[in-house]
């Protein structure tokens, strides 16, 4: 009820079955309820999730629940554009103190001993200050959206499709699944997410792509391409590999439309 909001402090506000922040919004305990409603009446949704509006960076914590345990794949950073993401960098463990990961993986481990989890992916969404791991989404039961998958089978030196057994054997038929695919993770991977700085009719690509990189073209010819920042459908396609190589080959990108040929936004 309003009576019990803080006049002074921050909160966010959010649809309890949304996805890449759609629907979000940031205020003030004294802001009134009437911009509150009026934003609400915007959406379709009726449940909602009050929180604590918290500063800080963007990372989940990427891995697995099976008869052995909690198996932690490691850290993934993103950025977006709006609610449109744009780009993910995984793993992102160095960039994260000892201390703030020993946070997140005991969040994540307190979860999955509370809820008798035994089985299947999580993608568990925190934000980082720099004294704090703050859980905001929990994301059990599947792994991260777009080329989240590229990105770690690049890291791991394994193939998209043996995570995909992975995790379809894992969720679905556990007494048939093999040995984990995953060993070592040997190197770093990521991904840029990009799409069109205005809403067009995507009508081809052209790219000098180098061999340390992997496009994924989501669109087919004739589709309409939402404006960057709407939500992750503005996504036109994927660039992953070598983090040096994907930020050197996104530059060789050309996207053509019916309002003219643009470069990726991300």
């Amino acid at each position: 009820p309003p009576s019990s909001l803080q006049k002074d402090h921050v909160y966010y506000l959010k649809p309890t079955h949304a996805a890449g922040g759609v629907g979000g919004r940031r205020f003030v305990g004294n802001d009134g309820m009437m911009p509150l409603l009026d934003h609400l009446h915007q959406f379709p949704h009726t449940e909602w999730v009050l929180m604590d509006y918290i500063e800080g960076e963007l990372i989940s914590l990427e891995g697995f629940v099976d008869q052995q345990g909690v198996n932690f794949l490691g850290f993934s950073s993103r950025k977006k554009v709006g609610n449109t993401e744009s780009y993910v960098e995984f793993p992102h463990n160095s960039r994260i103190s000892l201390n703030l990961q020993h946070h997140a993986t005991t969040a994540v481990s307190t979860l999955i001993a509370r809820s008798h989890d035994t089985q299947g992916y999580f993608h568990t969404e925190f934000m980082m200050t720099k004294d704090s791991a703050y859980l905001i989404d929990a994301n059990f039961g599947r792994i991260g959206g777009g080329a989240l998958i590229e990105v770690i089978a690049h890291a791991y030196d394994i193939s998209c499709i043996d995570i995909m057994q992975h995790i379809f054997l894992l969720s679905l038929y556990p007494e048939r699944l093999p040995r984990s695919p995953y060993e070592r993770c040997q190197r770093k991977g990521a991904a840029i997410h990009y799409s069109l700085p205005v809403s067009a009719k995507f009508l081809a690509i052209q790219e000098n792509l180098s061999c340390q990189t992997k496009q994924t073209v989501l669109l087919s010819s004739g589709s309409i391409a939402p404006t960057v920042g709407e939500s992750n459908w503005s996504w036109v396609g994927f660039l992953s590999g070598d983090p040096l190589a994907v930020m050197a080959d996104i530059n060789t990108i050309q996207i053509t439309t019916d309002k003219g040929t643009f470069l990726p936004c991300f």
